[in-house]
């Protein structure tokens, strides 16, 4: 089950998480889980501060995204991975941070 909802990162001004909808699916099984498809990971990923990468945080990444979904709620092992490659501060970073927000579901609003 997967419904549409209004983009955390832009507040529905259109932004590159959102692909300039304003919208972002939220799939209910997933967000609770703390999956994400790996191409989002992917396009979260500044090019300049992955080719700064040391090859072992290379390998790791490519170890990561290469599972097709991958478990980045608070504490699972390969979110601490992904937030050791990508220091506090980095773009890459932020961008994961703001994938994450995604998780957070809601609360419905008060009539």
């Amino acid at each position: 089950m997967a419904l549409k909802r209004t983009c955390p990162n832009c507040d529905g001004d259109g932004c590159v998480f959102c692909r300039e909808s304003g919208l972002v699916w939220f799939g209910i099984l997933e967000d609770i889980l703390g999956l994400v498809l790996a191409y989002e990971i992917l396009d979260a990923t500044d090019a300049t501060e992955y080719n700064a990468l040391s090859d072992a945080n290379k390998d790791a990444y490519g170890l990561i995204i290469s599972c097709g979904m991958v478990n980045l709620l608070d504490g699972s092992p390969s979110r601490t991975k992904l937030w050791n490659i990508f220091g506090e501060g980095t773009d890459t970073r932020t961008n994961l941070e703001i994938l994450v927000t995604f998780f957070e579901i809601p609360e419905e609003p008060e009539p």
